[in-house]
């Protein structure tokens, strides 16, 4: 027996349980396949909110991000910067951002009412600190 097939030993696939053997030289591989990689890649989309909302210890709700955009009418509530919908997911400073009022870690949760629309450089600007910017344009969604 060579000290090759000695090294290697069989791992289960962390989305399929299939046992596999990784090729030399790629000891941290996870999947068998390129298709189980995507797909729980894909299982982690959306779950960052409610993830932190747990690890804080405070309330969630889904919340669809568009449309708190389109209740603000895609303009940051600190500024008042005109947030066009094509620079979401940009580095432009007027890039559209979710930003909660009353941030995670002071205690604020992952709420209708706690969201907003700003542009990346005031919520960059803010952090994670709790900055009172322009009023809320709408109240308990209505």
């Amino acid at each position: 027996m060579d000290t090759d097939t000695m090294a290697r030993q069989p791992l289960a696939c962390k989305v399929c349980g299939t046992m596999f053997t990784p090729e030399y030289g790629d000891k941290r591989r996870m999947f068998c396949t390129k298709q189980c990689s995507t797909k729980y890649g894909r299982r982690m989309i959306g779950r960052h909110h409610r993830h932190r909302a747990r690890y804080h210890g405070v309330e969630y709700e889904p919340i669809r991000v568009y449309e708190v955009f389109e209740r603000d009418g895609w303009k940051c509530q600190m500024c008042g910067r005109k947030t066009p919908k094509q620079l979401r997911g940009t580095f432009k400073p007027n890039a559209p951002e979710l930003d909660h009022r009353i941030p995670m870690a002071m205690g604020g949760g992952h709420l209708w009412d706690n969201v907003q629309c700003a542009c990346r450089e005031c919520n960059g600007r803010k952090g994670g600190r709790s900055a009172v910017g322009q009023m809320p344009l709408f109240i308990n969604g209505l």
